[in-house]
């Protein structure tokens, strides 16, 4: 009976003391690598944080988005066949603006996630604005697109600049003190042997 007892209060503190079930979602999405997609990241908590990777693919969505269009594809249809070209966030959030679409929300409802994605937001306003004013929406991507892959570059270069910058330092400290044991510590011992 005390077995029994023990057993229960252990059980009832486990039960007492369990973690948030939603904390333990995300730890749980956090080990897999997995960042919620965006209509379900409030429910989390979390909003998906911008990632080099995704900011990489999103030129290329977008000129995909283009040829289908081009080819005479409808834009929910062009989105859900572009979405499958892509997997992480940039497929998520193609597959919830094509799901949007097709069921008839407004440019300004489909592509809200994107506005509030600094990813996105270039893309996302462009759609809008060539949505509204009648423009033709291939030529509109393809600009986006290339705008996008030129900050990409211009964001590279900076990267790169600061990377080159932030080595000096290190290298400093590690070829003075080379520098030091084999240039001048043999010279100034050799020197002072010769005056003794």
């Amino acid at each position: 009976m005390p077995v029994l007892a023990v057993a229960a209060l252990i059980g009832l503190s486990c039960w007492w003391w369990q973690p948030n079930p939603l904390a333990g979602a995300r730890r749980l999405a956090r080990l897999a690598g997995h960042r919620p997609r965006a209509r379900f990241a409030g429910r989390l908590g979390q909003r998906p944080s911008p990632s080099p990777a995704a900011r990489a693919e999103i030129p290329a969505a977008l000129d995909l988005l283009a040829a289908c269009l081009s080819a005479g594809a409808m834009l929910e249809a062009a989105l859900a066949a572009v979405a499958t070209a892509f997997d992480g966030p940039v497929g998520a959030l193609l597959t919830d603006i094509a799901e949007l679409t097709a069921l008839g929300a407004p440019p300004e409802d489909a592509w809200a996630t994107a506005l509030r994605d600094e990813r996105w937001a270039v893309a996302a306003r462009a759609v809008v604005r060539a949505h509204h004013s009648g423009a033709a929406l291939t030529d509109v991507l393809n600009r986006v697109a290339s705008d996008l892959r030129h900050d990409l570059r211009a964001r590279a270069g900076i990267a790169a600049a600061r990377a080159s910058v932030k080595a000096v330092l290190p290298l400093g400290m590690c070829f003075l003190p080379a520098f030091l044991l084999v240039g001048v510590v043999p010279s100034v011992a050799g020197f002072t042997t010769s005056l003794w």
